[in-house]
């Protein structure tokens, strides 16, 4: 009589597709985890990069020239000398003392409105004057309006807790002079940088050779056709240094030599973002392009030409009291005479004569007409 139980072969080979079951699944397990981490990878470098490429595509496609960046250009004015000496005798005291009071100090022009610099290879600083602020409201509990025109600045700096990497920083203050521009609040735009690099681009107006501009009247000037030249640069500076007159001598390459931009025509970032396991690493190019013409506005010379003398109606259109239809007079130069043609509302030719005294009498009392 044997008694109830498992035999050692079939614990045995249990245990066997026990194991082989335990095996698949965390195969699955870990093929799964492994999904998710690169999906959380390419969704946190999308986040990322969608977020600064946003961010300074909105802010550098409304970078401008302020009017306070203009220097403004005083006439000088005509002293009048005064001929009333009895109003200068009879005050002394008022003459010194208009001497000793200081003149008004012009005001000084912003500078570095498009201002880069970089540090170690990489980003340090990115300012600008922009019209399109991150936030621009007007409520009853705002108190006041807030303008549209901002000074705004990037600066890259590094993570505290991270070796190699650097966080993208964002500060915006209606406050547009770069020295003033203090104990401005920054926020994070993003993190995981490995490195970032700005490449600005330049769109330089070539002007046109001095044997193109000749005209001669065997062969007119061909038609002016605008051409560019671009120039790269890592660093940026809105105000270029200028040559004084006594270093460099005015000869006609120096004349013709056109004027650097003040505003870049591009704009170009490059990112290397880590991972969120900080393990690998993706480049990314942000190109963003500056939609206005800062070149000085050229007016075209037009040739004056005489006015068109004002063409006089050589057809007159008037009502018959007496008849219901439209007549229309016609003064015809044929070589020496003139002839006066009459047409009805239809356009049929009614009457034809000669000018003279006689037919001017004959169509006034017909037609009631006075040619």
């Amino acid at each position: 009589m044997t008694k109830p139980g498992f035999m050692l072969i079939e614990l045995i080979v249990a245990s066997l597709v026990a194991s082989m079951v335990a095996a698949l699944l965390l195969a699955a397990l870990a093929q799964s985890n492994r999904f998710q981490t690169i999906d959380d990878n390419l969704i946190d470098l999308s986040t990322r990069i969608a977020v600064i490429s946003n961010q300074l595509e909105k802010d550098v496609m409304g970078a401008f020239i302020p009017v306070q960046a203009e220097e403004k250009k005083e006439e000088p004015k005509k002293q009048e000398p005064s001929n009333d000496k009895a109003q200068q005798d009879a005050s002394p005291d008022l003459k010194g003392v208009a001497q000793n009071v200081p003149a008004k100090e012009k005001p000084k022009p912003i500078e570095k409105i498009f201002y880069s610099t970089q540090k170690n290879g990489q980003l340090d600083i990115l300012t600008f004057v922009t019209n399109n602020p991150l936030v621009v409201y007007v409520g009853a509990d705002v108190g006041e309006v807030k303008p549209k025109v901002v000074r705004v600045q990037y600066s890259l700096k590094p993570e505290a807790e991270k070796k190699d990497s650097y966080a993208l920083f964002r500060q915006e203050s209606m406050e547009l002079d770069l020295e003033k521009y203090k104990n401005v609040t920054s926020y994070e735009v993003i993190g995981g940088i490995k490195r970032c690099t700005m490449t600005f681009t330049a769109r330089i107006e070539k002007k046109p050779s001095s044997e193109s501009a000749i005209s001669t009247p065997e062969k007119p000037a061909a038609p002016e056709k605008i051409q560019y030249e671009y120039k790269t640069q890592n660093e940026w500076v809105s105000e270029q240094k200028k040559s004084s007159s006594t270093e460099v001598p005015v000869d006609r390459e120096n004349k013709d030599k056109s004027e650097f931009p003040r505003i870049p025509y591009s704009v170009e970032m490059k990112l290397i973002l880590w991972d969120l396991q900080e393990k690998r690493e993706k480049e990314f190019t942000v190109v963003c392009e500056i939609p206005t013409d800062f070149s000085p506005v050229k007016v075209k010379k037009e040739d004056k030409k005489a006015p068109d003398k004002p063409k006089q109606n050589d057809q007159k259109n008037e009502s018959a009291s007496d008849k219901d239809q439209v007549t229309q007079v016609a003064h015809n130069k044929v070589t020496a005479t003139e002839k006066i043609r009459i047409f009805d509302q239809t356009g049929k030719m009614v009457y034809e004569a000669e000018k003279n005294a006689n037919t001017i009498d004959e169509i006034h009392k017909r037609y009631g007409i006075r040619v």
